[in-house]
């Protein structure tokens, strides 16, 4: 069974730019370690959303706190996405094992995005709202390197979301999304109603190992490349 430290290790691994990660058990998570904020907040909620909740905030208080001593409150916007203020990028997971945290304050990374989903977590009923022809074309040349494609697609545009929504400012859907995936890396397309500032690409990596499936992408600036 895969353990916090080795999904730290992992996370780390996937990378393409230095970044802090914290992992932990949802079952160790202290409701009563959250700012006061965030008790009230959650207070009425299910008790499972408040574990991994708890969980979800103390790995980032731990990531966020690699790069600084005195981390910043973990806000939230209207739809729930986690805030930092600059230059912190942040993203969080969960699944119902495990919470997971990112933090980078690397200047070229604009969006950050971290997803951990278990194995079987997408049945084939769900692929038609998810996968489009160009990926499943990649599925049916071998290039997506996983058995529960399905799966890795969709926990791939989760992390896609996370680290493209703060720069769109929109909502959007799985299919506006298409991954072209060689190996365990993946390059990412928009549709065109998405708007990407000029210089940014979006790419990621996925990680398959004890059934659990865990997405990284970041959205990074490389201004003056082919120009």
């Amino acid at each position: 069974m895969l353990t916090p430290w080795e999904l730290e290790r992992a996370l780390h691994a996937l990378s393409a730019v230095p970044i802090s990660v914290a992992a932990m058990s949802l079952s160790d998570a202290r409701f009563e370690s959250l700012e006061a904020a965030d008790r009230d907040l959650a207070e009425r909620w299910h008790p499972d959303r408040r574990q991994s909740f708890a969980a979800g905030r103390a790995c980032a208080r731990r990531a966020l706190s690699y790069w600084t001593w005195r981390p910043p409150r973990v806000g939230r916007d209207a739809r729930g996405a986690p805030l930092v203020p600059l230059p912190y990028k942040l993203s969080i997971s969960h699944n119902r094992q495990f919470a997971v945290a990112c933090a980078t304050v690397d200047q070229g990374v604009r969006g950050l995005g971290v997803d951990v989903e278990e194995g079987g977590r997408v049945s084939s009923d769900m692929t038609s709202f998810i996968v489009t022809g160009e990926e499943l074309d990649d599925v049916r040349q071998g290039r997506v390197a996983a058995d529960d494609w399905a799966t890795v697609i969709f926990s791939a545009k989760e992390s896609v979301y996370k680290s493209v929504y703060p720069l769109v400012g929109r909502v959007f859907d799985f299919k506006d999304v298409t991954l072209r995936f060689e190996g365990d890396g993946f390059g990412v397309r928009l549709s065109s109603r998405l708007d990407l500032e000029r210089g940014v690409i979006v790419e990621g990596r996925f990680l398959v190992s004890d059934n659990c499936i865990v997405t990284t992408c970041m959205a990074r600036s490389f201004e003056g490349e082919g120009t």
